[in-house]
């Protein structure tokens, strides 16, 4: 028989190994057995009732009712995060083949070789013990370990527009209570900043090289600046012509460095035009590259006296003697006659 189900005898299940029976009085024997569908597996007597016992010496042997365990297959997947006790939960599982008897427990205990310290992956898990009413078959049972999430803080860094982008691998911020004992996050520190990238903002993010261990990143940001130079304007001197020609490349690098091939893009400027006169005038320096934070030192520019000078002088004064003295000459001319100047013109 098997546990759980119902114990029904064979009544015609014995052999008659010697003597016989008269008349038909073999037809009242019956068999019976204590088990029951609840009996535990074991071996149970089988019993033999007969009406007519007080005539008949009657030996019964090897009469046995077997209850056999109930064949069951389970399986159970299982995880856990690393760090944490290896504490399998026996209630857990799925009942592949068989069934299970109503109001009875498999009584499972799981054991698995994994421990505490056990690196993230699948371990196999085992039945140590179980309520032997069952033959249990334990199928695609296993236990993972996932990776432990860690917060980490990453702080800002910065470098200047054409160095190499040198991350300190140590600026940032985790839980060290998070971490477990005799573990290494093994951070790596990462940026889409380069030294070929302009002056801006970049992302820093983090990695870990510990498979047991995921990053949760609040990200930082690596600041590209402005290369800084100093540049000497030169005072420069020229003749005052009406074109204004002065040297607009007249100036070096006292400080600082040039990237590559970078073009600066100076543009010299000054407040005197063609039509100043002559004296000393400030030279003015403006940039269009934005990766660069450029100073100047001061400059003037000297216009030296010149023709154009002179013109400058001599022509506004003799316009103004010009038109006076044409003012003068109608105003004499109106006092000497009577016909009003508009009339004068117009003949």
């Amino acid at each position: 028989f098997t546990y759980g189900d119902e114990i029904t005898l064979n009544q015609l299940d014995y052999i008659i190994k010697s003597g016989s029976f008269a008349f038909n009085d073999q037809a009242s024997i019956k068999l019976s057995t204590i088990a029951t569908p609840n009996s535990n597996v074991d071996e149970y007597a089988i019993n033999l009732e007969f009406n007519n016992m007080d005539k008949y010496a009657l030996t019964l042997t090897n009469g046995k009712a077997i209850i056999n365990p109930r064949p069951i297959t389970i399986s159970t997947q299982q995880s856990k995060i690393y760090g944490e006790e290896n504490n399998l939960d026996n209630t857990i599982y799925t009942i592949e083949d068989g069934s299970v008897i109503e109001g009875t427990d498999l009584e499972l205990n799981f054991t698995s070789t994994a421990t505490k310290l056990s690196p993230v992956g699948d371990y196999d898990i085992e039945l140590s013990s179980y309520n032997l009413n069952y033959a249990i078959t334990l199928i695609n049972s296993y236990l993972t370990i996932n990776p432990k999430l860690i917060e980490i803080y990453i702080f800002d860094q910065s470098g200047t527009y054409g160095n190499a982008v040198k991350l300190d691998n140590s600026q940032y911020s985790i839980d060290t209570f998070e971490l477990i004992e005799g573990s290494d996050l093994e951070i790596i520190l990462s940026t889409d900043a380069d030294q070929t990238k302009p002056v801006g903002i970049y992302s820093i993010t983090a990695t870990t090289t510990n498979p047991n261990y995921i990053l949760d990143v609040e990200e930082g940001t690596f600041t590209i600046n402005k290369r800084k130079i100093s540049i000497r304007l030169y005072n420069q001197t020229v003749p005052h012509t009406f074109s204004l020609n002065y040297n607009k490349e007249d100036y070096d690098i006292m400080s600082g460095s040039i990237v590559g091939n970078d073009d600066l893009n100076i543009i010299l400027s000054t407040n005197a035009t063609a039509m100043s006169f002559a004296g000393e005038y400030k030279i003015m320096a403006s940039y269009l590259n934005e990766n660069y934070d450029i100073t100047f030192t001061d400059a003037t520019l000297t216009l030296e006296f010149s023709y154009v000078d002179a013109l400058m002088i001599l022509v506004p004064t003799s316009v103004i003697i010009l038109v006076a003295t044409l003012v003068l000459v109608i105003v004499i001319k109106h006092k000497n006659k009577s016909i009003p100047l508009y009339k004068k013109w117009t003949k």
